[in-house]
């Protein structure tokens, strides 16, 4: 807090605002004229002062003028003047905020801040409706959902039951080979649903052969292929 020096007071101002609302000290004595005088000549020799300090300079210095103001004219009414006092206390307290802030952000800038990110809100999970939101409205959309994915539930199912591994097509050939002396790749294939079940039936016919479990032969190109057990 800024010290002053005055013939009837040494010390820092905000002490002095203490002495005199306590009226240890005498309002009329004090040259408020003086302390302003005092204060801007030290503003002027000083390279930075905090805003704080200077906010606090003015709160103090508005309080001495209105106390002495009220003991040079005590017959005007002072209610309105009182409400006065705090909204400008308070006036002095945002002004105060204010600079703070602004050379906080001033600081930033020179420092190569220029962009800043807002944290994120953390907050409870749960469904959190509209307001407006009926809860037939709320059904509606429910079941337009899931009419719209259960084509693809059905589908989902479908290509699961295709699915046909070559180990289930290579005990089915050796099963049918072992009924029967030769054996037709035709009807091997015969109950194959889609192409992609002739092809796994294809694949296990050449692990077969691969294990030397069974021979195959063909007459002629695009004809019949035999099957027969070694």
């Amino acid at each position: 807090m800024y010290n002053i020096k005055l013939e009837q007071f040494e010390g820092p101002l905000d002490l002095l605002l203490q002495l005199i609302e306590k009226e240890d000290l005498d309002i009329n004595q004090i040259s408020l004229a003086k302390i302003a005088d005092e204060y801007i000549d030290y503003v002027e020799h000083q390279d930075h002062i905090p805003a704080g300090e200077l906010a606090d300079f003015l709160l103090i210095a508005s309080k001495l003028l209105y106390i002495k103001s009220k003991s040079l004219l005590p017959y005007l009414v002072w209610d309105e003047a009182d409400e006065d006092a705090t909204s400008l206390e308070e006036q002095l307290k945002l002004y105060k905020e204010f600079v703070e802030a602004s050379q906080k952000i001033d600081s930033l800038i020179k420092n190569g801040r220029y962009l800043f990110s807002r944290e994120r809100a953390v907050l409870p999970v749960g469904f959190y409706p509209p307001k407006k939101l009926k809860a037939s409205e709320l059904r509606r959309i429910f079941m337009e959902i899931l009419n719209r994915i259960e084509p693809l539930i059905k589908k989902g199912k479908e290509i699961k039951q295709q699915v046909v591994s070559i180990r289930q097509k290579i005990d089915d050939l050796k099963r049918m080979i072992g009924k029967k002396a030769k054996l037709g790749f035709r009807e091997f294939v015969g109950k194959a649903k889609n192409k992609t079940e002739v092809v796994v039936s294809f694949l296990a016919l050449l692990e077969l052969i691969k294990q030397k479990i069974i021979n195959v032969s063909q007459e002629e190109l695009f004809k019949e292929i035999e099957i027969s057990k070694k």
